[in-house]
């Protein structure tokens, strides 16, 4: 492929993406608008039911969308259950909230317009990084109609509404996109950077679902298949294995800081070998 034909490409696998977030949002609002709402939880938040972001956004936030825009907006864990919504996708709804804030928006409705941006933002440039990802191993024909199914998945309305499904993507793809261009032959200060680079996108994927660390088996497997692999290969994979790791053990110790120091509450959780 030219550089010409491969940037044509590219736009029309994002127009792709965007006409699917466009089609997703159609059907949501015509199911709003025919079916009666079995999860009434828009009713209550968010609170300027008047505005416009709130007219053309509040059918999107239900169900676990509730819990993100919630812990966005107070930056904060209000309830025990609600550590399983991790603070990677929350994070970054509540700077790009803030930003919005300070151009004028409300703060109920900045937090739910942030979540429906970062969340459909993500999701075309996943589409893109997975075309990218896909030219790497596939013909170009069948990168392109694998990215056709993946920017119209049948369970896309978690790609629509602010979860944190999108935003993992990206940052599981744009890793693997990294693990990918690595050199095959060891040893290359090129492929040491590669790997870092994956495990920081692997480590930013922790911070936002509690699956992140299985994104390591994608480094280990780089190692086992990569020639001539001296000591210190390991060690550098071990090294991003813990970069991998440490959202996820970071998470869990501020919860069991939390909620395990105080002796008036005892938790089954906090004194279980396992957890």
């Amino acid at each position: 492929l030219t550089h010409s034909q491969l940037r044509a490409l590219e736009r029309r696998v994002v127009g792709a993406a965007v006409a699917s977030r466009l089609l997703l949002y159609c059907v949501a609002a015509l199911a709003d608008w025919v079916a009666p709402d079995f999860d009434t939880s828009t009713e209550i938040y968010p609170g300027r039911r008047n505005s416009a972001a709130s007219l053309l956004f509040a059918l999107l936030a239900r169900w676990d969308a509730i819990y993100f825009l919630r812990v966005a907006e107070t930056c904060r864990y209000e309830f025990e259950h609600v550590h399983a919504f991790y603070p990677g996708y929350p994070a970054v709804v509540a700077v790009l909230s803030a930003a919005l804030q300070w151009l004028g928006l409300a703060p109920e409705d900045a937090t739910l317009v942030a979540g429906v941006l970062v969340t459909n933002v993500a999701f075309v440039w996943a589409t893109l990084c997975f075309f990218r990802l896909s030219l790497k191993v596939v013909s170009r024909q069948k990168a392109y109609r694998a990215t056709l199914l993946f920017a119209f998945p049948a369970c896309g309305v978690h790609t629509l509404v602010p979860y944190s499904e999108s935003l993992f993507a990206l940052c599981t793809l744009q890793g693997l996109l990294a693990v990918q261009t690595r050199p095959q032959v060891a040893p290359a200060a090129a492929s040491y950077s590669q790997w870092y680079k994956a495990s920081l996108w692997f480590a930013l994927g922790s911070a936002t679902r509690s699956t992140g660390p299985l994104s390591f088996v994608f480094l280990l497997r780089s190692a086992v298949i990569t020639k001539s692999k001296p000591i210190w290969w390991w060690v550098h994979l071990v090294l991003c294995g813990v970069v991998v790791l440490i959202p996820t053990i970071v998470i869990n110790v501020f919860a069991f800081n939390l909620y395990c120091w105080d002796p008036g509450l005892e938790r089954p959780w906090c004194v279980q070998v396992l957890p």
